[in-house]
């Protein structure tokens, strides 16, 4: 079983919920020979990436519009704020007031990820919350199908075909991302610039340059293509016509 994101940072308020009983899925899936995997969507990734503090004050700020309207599930964060009395756990994100002081409120709230973030590391609900994210992939591979988020993009299918081997190059994918996640989440490490790429690549549904477009397409294709035939004729599993393979023998194929 295979769930494709946005659910954490979404438009709703019971993110965290559902993340924990996707892991209680995952844990009774393992003792059947099963699977249950959760992929990283892009309003996965807006909550992982403020709970991360890798965005910026500036872009909190200037954002905060979008937070409130697109990815209001965010404000669950601050039920781990260490102060009972904030004024961040009382207001409601889909009130009028909160409308009104939105810019405020969401800088309030990235300023003090920092607390929050210790606090979830300090109390059982908050740390095995992390272990879940930690637990979170960019892409997985199941039979001959590829679960991504979104349809594949260029970028994304020249980067997962890059090493020759699919499969192997989403398990780097997978391992890149969730170890800069638990650094980042339980040793305040800082994040390596593969992370960076990871959501540019295949997170960042606001600038992508789509798969169909029909000259990137045939381009693929092409280069595809031509290094499927070579490796057939070097490994002997296709013949050309004598003067093709003569041809392939003086330029080294």
């Amino acid at each position: 079983m295979v769930f494709l994101g946005d659910i954490l940072g979404d438009r709703g308020m019971d993110g965290m919920e559902i993340i924990s009983i996707i892991g209680d899925l995952a844990k009774q899936a393992e003792t059947k020979d099963g699977q249950v995997d959760f992929l990283c969507g892009n309003h996965d990734a807006e909550f992982i990436y403020f709970l991360c503090d890798a965005l910026n004050d500036d872009y909190v700020g200037r954002a905060a519009d979008l937070f409130t309207s697109q990815h209001s599930g965010i404000w669950e964060l601050t039920q781990f704020d260490p102060d009972p009395n904030s004024e961040l756990i009382q207001i409601d994100p889909s009130s009028d007031e909160f409308k009104e002081n939105e810019k405020e409120l969401w800088s309030k709230l990235y300023k003090k990820i920092p607390e929050i973030l210790i606090n979830m590391r300090n109390i059982p609900e908050g740390r095995m919350f992390l272990e879940k994210i930690c637990q979170t992939k960019v892409a997985i591979v199941h039979d001959d199908t590829l679960f991504c988020h979104t349809d594949p993009t260029t970028r994304m299918i020249t980067d997962l075909a890059s090493g020759g081997n699919i499969i192997q190059r989403v398990s780097e994918i997978n391992k890149v991302f969730q170890e800069n996640l638990r650094g980042i989440l339980f040793h305040d490490k800082k994040p390596s610039s593969d992370f960076g790429e990871l959501r540019e690549i295949y997170l960042n549904t606001g600038n992508r340059k789509y798969f169909v477009e029909q000259e990137s397409f045939g381009d693929l294709v092409e280069n595809l293509l031509a290094k499927l035939a070579e490796y057939l004729y070097k490994n002997k599993k296709i013949k050309f016509i004598s003067d093709k393979e003569k041809y392939f023998d003086e330029n080294g194929f």
